[in-house]
């Protein structure tokens, strides 16, 4: 039987397993909330619980499981008038976890979907505009899968995918909170924008600071 050096065993481990690539922040989430509503005068955090009867509903509506029953949208308002919502959410790719930012317009359709923070070793061509345009219009309940409504980037096939099922998540989680009305002035008061050295969110509602 021939002997399998160390040197040799730690060769076939190293390529057998996935190697974990550096993360790409593409987006401070509290920035792209600012692009993303430029006359939203308040941004606030809105959460939304789904009942067991409704996270059936949505399971089998797309067809797999939902990872858990509580998301957090931030929902962008002028005065009493609801712009429209964000979610930041994760799903995995080939290996490691996508971060995207998905907006939703008031008026149920998606207008924006975002890589946030990318994790992979490749596939990050889904970040294209061409790719990502492909889903700007769609609402829930449209066909939103691959091959289906949506073309993956050629080599980026599990990436396509993870964006296609946020997608299809958002738009649905999206139409629930529309469902149960506006909340507008149901948040917490208005905080400090975020602080630039950290650049991030801490669940506080805050006005962006859009002016140039």
């Amino acid at each position: 039987m021939p002997r399998i050096t160390l040197a040799a065993l730690c060769l076939f481990l190293a390529a057998a397993l996935p190697t974990q690539a550096c993360a790409q922040q593409f987006f401070k989430k509290s920035e792209l909330l600012a692009e993303m509503f430029p006359s939203a005068r308040r941004v606030a955090p809105v959460e939304l619980t789904l009942t067991k009867a409704e996270l059936a509903s949505a399971e089998a509506t797309l067809g797999h499981g939902l990872p858990q029953s509580t998301y957090t949208f931030y929902e962008a308002s002028a005065g009493n008038e609801v712009l429209g919502w964000c979610l930041f959410d994760d799903q995995i790719g080939q290996h490691e976890p996508i971060t995207f930012g998905v907006q939703v317009g008031a008026d149920g359709a998606l207008v924006r979907l975002e890589v946030v923070t990318y994790r992979e070793k490749r596939g990050a061509e889904i970040r294209s505009g061409r790719f990502r345009g492909q889903f700007v219009g769609k609402r829930s309940g449209d066909p939103l899968k691959l091959n289906a409504g949506i073309q993956a980037v050629s080599g980026a096939t599990y990436s396509s995918r993870s964006a296609t099922v946020v997608a299809a998540r958002a738009l649905l989680l999206a139409s629930l909170l529309r469902s149960r009305g506006a909340s507008v002035g149901a948040a917490e008061p208005v905080a400090t924008a975020p602080d630039k050295a950290r650049g991030d969110l801490d669940g506080s509602a805050f006005e962006p600071d859009n002016r140039q």
